[in-house]
């Protein structure tokens, strides 16, 4: 691992590439403009087609073929007006409570279907393997877009495909569920944060790629930060901490160095139907109440877009030791068996629908790893 100053490590920034209208906005301000933004009707159009079609009849559709086609027609437009609400779209139009749990029966249905396309590419979900190692029960990749590159593609910074590898490749994108509920076994970094009692905080993070995402059910909140304690800013839980800057959520990190964040945005409040767009350049984290998130979970329909630039991530010492001493860590992650894969899946379609009042996949996912990608105090 190199050591380097946060000066000459740098700080969340966007790559050479088109504005959208976004950038630079407030979290509430996007929260609010992406919830009420037109819809992009050929997206809407063609989602909402597939969906009625395998409702009416399953034979007479290849529906995740068919959203796959719809998510690679968006990658195929240039970072833009276009593609910001066609992203905004597809969360919107699938990440509904009822579009999402019929997804999910889609994806369940077409896993049973071998030799078929639309097998082949539930693969992507059945074959995953960190369900469970961020600490959280439901992380759950759904689906993949095409990998080879478009001419909208933005060509990622020079040391990206080093960090993130290549599977899958930069350029793809991927569409994801997370259903916020903590694996019962997980356990937090102490940070020195002002963390209240039963809540659940992520460490401050940025993203290699722009994502929009949809909360489907539940509430969630999110900080805002920028790096360094110049910057103005409110009074926030990082206040005065100094924490481990480092490459990406997961070992081994090229660079570590230590300092100060300041909270822009404090706690704001996500809520089903409300969806949001974070450009790669910004620093945010996410917050839930550990008792509710137990019981009644959040969950929420994640796209993000092709990697560009190298993630930040501002965590605890300890976690950040814990990292050094544990290289392979993302390894200790697994796939989940074909019988819990349905299980999993039939469980949140049924909590999506309302027709179980709780979700606990405890039991399903069956897990028992302590590591967790949270902060305590």
């Amino acid at each position: 691992m190199e050591s380097v100053s946060s000066e000459d490590w740098g700080s969340p920034h966007l790559p050479e590439c088109p504005a959208v209208s976004v950038d630079g906005q407030s979290l509430v301000a996007i929260r609010d403009t992406m919830t009420s933004l037109s819809p992009d009707e050929r997206t809407e159009q063609a989602l909402t087609a597939i969906l009625a079609g395998w409702r009416g009849d399953r034979a007479s559709v290849d529906p995740i073929g068919a959203i796959r086609d719809v998510l690679d027609d968006i990658r195929a437009l240039p970072r833009g007006a276009g593609r910001l609400a066609a992203m905004n779209t597809f969360v919107r139009t699938l990440g509904e409570a009822e579009a999402l749990a019929t997804f999910l029966d889609m994806m369940r249905d077409s896993a049973e279907r071998p030799g078929t396309a639309d097998e082949e590419l539930t693969r992507f979900s059945r074959n995953a393997r960190k369900h469970a190692v961020y600490g959280w029960a439901g992380q759950t990749l759904l689906l993949f877009s095409g990998f080879e590159p478009t001419e909208a593609t933005v060509t990622p910074e020079p040391g990206v495909l080093e960090l993130m590898g290549e599977n899958p490749p930069a350029a793809v994108w991927g569409l994801s569920m997370h259903i916020w509920q903590p694996n019962p076994n997980a356990k937090g970094f102490s940070s020195g944060a002002r963390i209240e009692e039963g809540v659940i905080v992520e460490p401050p993070h940025s993203h290699p790629f722009d994502f929009a995402s949809m909360v489907s059910t539940g509430v969630m909140r999110q900080s805002i930060y920028a790096q360094a304690s110049a910057t103005p800013g409110c009074e926030g839980r990082y206040d005065g901490v100094r924490l481990e800057h480092v490459d990406g959520v997961w070992p081994e990190h090229q660079y570590r160095a230590t300092c100060e964040l300041s909270t822009l945005e404090k706690s704001v409040e996500l809520t089903a139907g409300d969806s949001y767009y974070l450009p790669c350049d910004v620093i945010h984290d996410v917050e839930f109440d550990a008792k509710v998130a137990t019981a009644t979970p959040a969950v929420s329909l994640f796209l993000c877009s092709e990697a560009v630039v190298k993630p930040h991530v501002y965590m605890a010492a300890t976690m950040a030791d814990a990292h050094d001493a544990n290289p392979a860590l993302k390894a200790q992650g697994g796939a989940l068996t074909p019988e819990a894969w349905q299980a999993k899946l039939a469980a949140v379609s049924a909590y999506l629908r309302g027709q179980r009042s709780t979700l606990s996949l405890d039991d399903i996912v069956d897990y028992d790893g302590e590591y967790a990608f949270f902060h305590s105090a």
